[in-house]
Protein backbone atom coordinates (compact mmCIF):
# COMPACT_ATOMS: atom_id res chain seq x y z
CA UNK A 1 0.00 0.00 0.00
CA UNK A 2 1.40 3.40 -0.46
CA UNK A 3 1.76 6.26 2.00
CA UNK A 4 -0.93 8.10 1.04
CA UNK A 5 -3.46 5.46 1.04
CA UNK A 6 -1.78 4.58 5.13
CA UNK A 7 -2.30 8.37 5.55
CA UNK A 8 -5.31 8.48 4.40
CA UNK A 9 -6.81 5.69 6.21
CA UNK A 10 -5.08 6.84 9.21
CA UNK A 11 -6.55 10.61 8.52
CA UNK A 12 -10.43 8.57 8.25
CA UNK A 13 -9.72 6.89 11.63
CA UNK A 14 -8.56 10.04 13.50
CA UNK A 15 -12.04 11.87 12.50
CA UNK A 16 -14.37 9.22 13.14
CA UNK A 17 -12.69 9.09 16.49
CA UNK A 18 -13.29 13.43 16.97
CA UNK A 19 -16.57 12.03 16.04
CA UNK A 20 -17.22 9.60 18.60
CA UNK A 21 -15.33 11.99 21.19
CA UNK A 22 -17.66 14.80 20.13
CA UNK A 23 -20.84 12.79 20.80
CA UNK A 24 -19.57 11.62 24.82
CA UNK A 25 -18.69 15.50 25.46
CA UNK A 26 -21.81 16.55 23.95
CA UNK A 27 -23.81 13.45 25.84
CA UNK A 28 -21.67 14.34 29.47
CA UNK A 29 -23.06 17.73 29.46
CA UNK A 30 -26.51 16.73 30.10
CA UNK A 31 -27.80 19.72 28.34
CA UNK A 32 -31.19 17.89 26.78
CA UNK A 33 -31.29 20.71 23.95
CA UNK A 34 -27.53 20.35 22.62
CA UNK A 35 -28.31 16.67 22.86
CA UNK A 36 -31.53 16.98 20.93
CA UNK A 37 -29.35 19.54 18.46
CA UNK A 38 -26.55 17.30 17.81
CA UNK A 39 -28.48 14.37 17.30
CA UNK A 40 -30.51 16.28 14.21
CA UNK A 41 -27.21 17.47 12.79
CA UNK A 42 -26.03 13.78 12.94
CA UNK A 43 -29.21 12.95 11.11
CA UNK A 44 -29.30 15.22 8.69
CA UNK A 45 -25.79 14.61 7.76
CA UNK A 46 -26.16 10.66 7.25
CA UNK A 47 -28.82 11.43 4.94
CA UNK A 48 -27.22 14.39 2.85
CA UNK A 49 -24.73 11.40 2.75
CA UNK A 50 -26.50 8.71 1.59
CA UNK A 51 -28.21 10.87 -1.24
CA UNK A 52 -24.72 12.25 -2.36
CA UNK A 53 -23.73 8.49 -2.74
CA UNK A 54 -26.39 7.52 -4.76
CA UNK A 55 -26.19 10.49 -6.83
CA UNK A 56 -22.47 9.25 -7.48
CA UNK A 57 -22.91 5.51 -7.58
CA UNK A 58 -25.25 6.62 -10.65
CA UNK A 59 -22.60 8.75 -12.64
CA UNK A 60 -20.60 5.90 -12.60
Amino acid sequence: MKLSGKLYKAARKIGKAAVVANDIETLLTLNPKKIAKRAARKATWKTSNKVTRKVTDRMK
